[in-house]
């Protein structure tokens, strides 16, 4: 395998983890479509359980952004923007800084 299909399938296993573990916890909820995955878990600690993803590449980054502010302003919790480090989440790196 390449490092570029390795790194395809870690994204791919942790975007699976983070939605399974919405389903662990009484509170956890998630929300996918058009390119982003958010879900929050049943912390509130955003490292842990409160994360964006872009889940189809074509999406900008200030709309993954625009759509996970969204989302966790309603819920009153912090997140974390989930960025791939092959190169293709750059611009969405460089909105988050």
């Amino acid at each position: 395998m390449s490092v570029q299909s390795d790194a395809r399938l870690g994204h791919e296993n942790l975007m699976a983890f983070n939605r399974a573990m919405t389903q662990w916890c009484g509170k956890g909820t998630l929300h996918e479509e058009g390119g982003a995955l958010l879900v929050a878990g049943g912390s509130w600690i955003p490292l842990i359980g409160n994360g964006a993803f872009r889940t189809e590449d074509s999406v900008a980054a200030d709309e993954v952004l625009a759509r996970a502010d969204a989302f966790f302003c309603r819920r009153r919790r912090g997140y974390a923007v989930k960025v791939r480090q092959t190169g293709e989440d750059a611009d969405l790196r460089a909105a988050c800084e």
